[in-house]
């Protein structure tokens, strides 16, 4: 048995058995549906009217071809043997599971008639699912995300992460954003010249950037994740160019994104030294948290998403971008290395659950944005810019004697280098976990869940078969288990 994952406001748990996908209701605990993977039932094409077609164009059918040149072979399937997203407690469910043939058709599933409203079928293996009320948003392994209006089942974008990079980030209408992206990217991101393209038009694949994606797909996977409200933010992973080594990609870069709009918002450089692993945002899209695949310390980013509390917006209707420094706060789970499958955030973003193989899921908990947040021009860039004015000018005055000059030339340099590397040596003292819950087999693989309706509790669903809800600590400390159920 594998659980799955948790629905959007954490009142259902999707977990799978036998080739069988069950759902069920956490609070009060008990099974509302199941379904088998390979029922024929299911299917949206038994009859030849609405049979699979190519072309995608055509409206007709229920099975909806999406077309991509993709290369020959050099396809790595991921390790997970099903996909499945619930649209928080309602009926409808997307879910691609089975054979390396199925886990290319995306079933649409109305669980309560357990019929299939449609089916997509990609050239390649659905990794990821994730939707709100107004968008679905699917990711490849040939790292492509399609992007569609929830409401018709229309593909609105493709995304390639490999070849969008410098049109992504060069449509935004901020000129200070656009000079300061234009620097971070001028030699880093030269790989591939295609746009974006809809998802009815065929993404051409140049040969170079094919190459580097096959070489490098069964060392890092890509992560997407999307804000739970109507905004719709994503964030993708995306890949991460050396200046001294061309041929050296990493994916520590982040590409913020305004699935309504289509359109990027954002772009985080260098989120982590080594590959992000794992990933997710809040439900308003203003924050994202992130872990690299050493797993020692969390981060949480603003995504330069503003919180339009009032509703206000620009112009152009889209979330309004603001300037904040990208990193919000870091936190540090542990000092050996572990693997981090999951990260989430509670519904008022207070909270960070961390799930691991450490032996220990860890809570930790968020302050104030207000707090925390800093400008660009925060206290210690503007004292370091300062320095920087101070020692420009001490070198033009001319002082009284020579030696005098150069002394405070000195003092001034010793100060403003002791600021440059103390800033450049990373913090040991970073804040703990605020909660934690401690597990015996670090074998067995958890999830967990933040029920909206119930802020003070926690859930956790694992593959031995056990359903368990804790208690937060008034203050920090160990969660206390109140409840145990079974599926069965």
């Amino acid at each position: 048995m594998k659980a799955l994952r948790f629905n959007q406001d954490a009142t259902c748990c999707v977990i799978i058995q036998d080739k069988t996908v069950s759902i069920y209701n956490c609070d009060p605990f008990g099974k509302c549906f199941n379904i088998d993977c390979e029922d024929t039932k299911l299917s949206a094409n038994n009859s030849p009217s609405n049979s699979t077609s190519i072309d995608s164009n055509n409206s007709n059918t229920n099975t909806q071809e999406v077309p991509l040149d993709v290369g020959d072979g050099g396809l790595v399937p991921r390790n997970r043997d099903c996909v499945v997203e619930m649209l928080f407690s309602t009926s409808l469910v997307a879910m691609a599971s089975g054979t390396t043939t199925n886990r290319r058709k995306l079933k649409i599933v109305n669980t309560k008639r357990k019929s299939t409203i449609c089916e997509l079928v990609f050239p390649t293996d659905v990794v990821d699912v994730v939707m709100n009320r107004k968008r679905m948003c699917i990711l490849l392994s040939s790292d492509q995300i399609f992007i569609y209006d929830i409401s018709c089942m229309k593909p609105l974008e493709t995304i390639d992460l490999w070849e969008d990079k410098i049109k992504l980030l060069s449509v935004h209408q901020d000129e200070t954003f656009i000079n300061d992206i234009n620097k971070l990217l001028k030699n880093q991101l030269q790989n591939g010249n295609n746009g974006t393209n809809s998802g009815n038009e065929s993404t051409t694949t140049n040969p170079t950037s094919r190459a580097r994606r096959n070489s490098i797909r069964s060392r890092i996977c890509p992560q997407i994740a999307l804000s739970n409200d109507d905004k719709s933010i994503l964030a993708f992973t995306t890949y991460h160019t050396s200046k001294s080594n061309p041929n050296s990609h990493s994916l520590r870069d982040i590409i913020i994104y305004d699935a309504m709009n289509v359109k990027p918002i954002n772009y985080l450089n260098n989120v982590h030294r080594g590959n992000i692993s794992c990933m997710a945002i809040n439900h308003e899209g203003t924050l994202i948290t992130t872990a690299s695949d050493k797993g020692t310390i969390i981060r949480v980013y603003n995504t330069g998403v503003n919180n339009n509390t009032n509703g206000t917006e620009n112009n152009t209707g889209s979330p309004q971008f603001y300037g904040k420094n990208p990193l919000y706060t870091e936190f540090r789970r542990g000092n050996r290395p572990c693997n981090l499958y999951q990260l989430t955030f509670n519904l008022k973003s207070t909270l960070i659950g961390c799930v691991g193989d450490s032996g220990t899921i860890h809570i930790f908990k968020l302050e104030n944005p207000d707090d925390n947040g800093k400008d660009f021009g925060s206290e210690e860039s503007s004292l370091s810019r300062q320095d920087e004015i101070a020692l420009q000018a001490n070198e033009d005055h001319s002082l009284a004697t020579s030696q005098q000059s150069n002394l405070e030339r000195s003092k001034q340099m010793a100060h403003f280098l002791s600021k440059r590397i103390k800033a450049s040596i990373p913090n040991q003292n970073l804040q703990r976990d605020y909660a934690h819950i401690n597990v015996n087999d670090t074998s067995i693989r958890y999830c967990l869940g933040f029920p909206d309706e119930f802020p003070h509790q926690v859930y956790i669903a694992g593959d031995d078969g056990k359903f368990r809800t804790f208690a937060l600590p008034k203050g920090s400390g160990k969660c206390v288990l109140t409840s145990t159920n079974t599926f069965m």
